[in-house]
């Protein structure tokens, strides 16, 4: 005859159904992606301008690289701004209390980061009496005024930064494999697109 804590012991060892996995709402979803997105393409530009074989082909991929980093900017903006009432899963209840410390740390300094990177292109750019056109629409007002010596010092921020930001990317990818593959616990789940359970699952729950 089984006890209530026979039934309570039970129900803590069947494995949680990929299903029910406690995830990110839909809007943090895609602006988290959408983010994974604009930093590959912003990346991308940069890496790209040093190959390019015309002037005019420079000019193209700088201003594709000022406009989506001022997108990942304003994405990042909202994002932070839906995080504070946005319901946020918590990470597992037995990750040892450095581990949550480190996670919490790379989340917030990836936030600051995607905000500061953009910012400081944009100030350099400013400071180089250079034209920042978004998607070749028109031309956002400068807020310095022309100083090659601060060009230079933002430009070298603005590489470190870059530099910084992919460390705590690659960081944050080998974090979420670990605790998809090695702890095998929803941290990974929680930010992936609710799927559908099988139909027999399905036609099993309306008996």
């Amino acid at each position: 005859m089984s006890t209530a804590a026979d039934t309570e012991n039970a129900a803590t060892t069947i494995p949680q159904s990929p299903y029910s996995v406690f995830r990110y709402d839909r809007f943090m979803q895609f602006v988290h992606w959408t983010t994974f997105l604009l930093l590959t393409a912003t990346f991308a530009t940069a890496w790209l301008i040093r190959y390019a074989d015309t002037r005019e082909q420079v000019i193209g991929l700088l201003q594709l690289h000022r406009s989506l980093g001022l997108t990942t900017l304003c994405v990042t903006a909202c994002r932070l701004m839906w995080r504070f009432v946005a319901r946020i899963p918590p990470l597992p209840e037995d990750l040892p209390q450095l581990q949550r410390l480190a996670a919490r740390t790379n989340e917030f300094a990836l936030y600051a980061l995607l905000l500061l990177q953009p910012s400081l292109g944009f100030l350099h750019s400013n400071a180089a009496n250079k034209p920042v056109v978004v998607y070749f629409l028109g031309a956002i007002p400068s807020l310095l005024a022309p100083d090659r010596v601060l060009a230079r010092q933002l430009f070298m921020a603005h590489d470190f930064v870059a530099k910084l930001l992919l460390g705590l990317i690659a960081l944050h990818v080998v974090a979420a494999l670990f605790h998809h593959f090695i702890r095998s616990d929803d941290v990974l789940r929680a930010m992936l697109p609710r799927r559908r359970p099988p139909s027999s699952a399905a036609s099993s729950e309306t008996r």
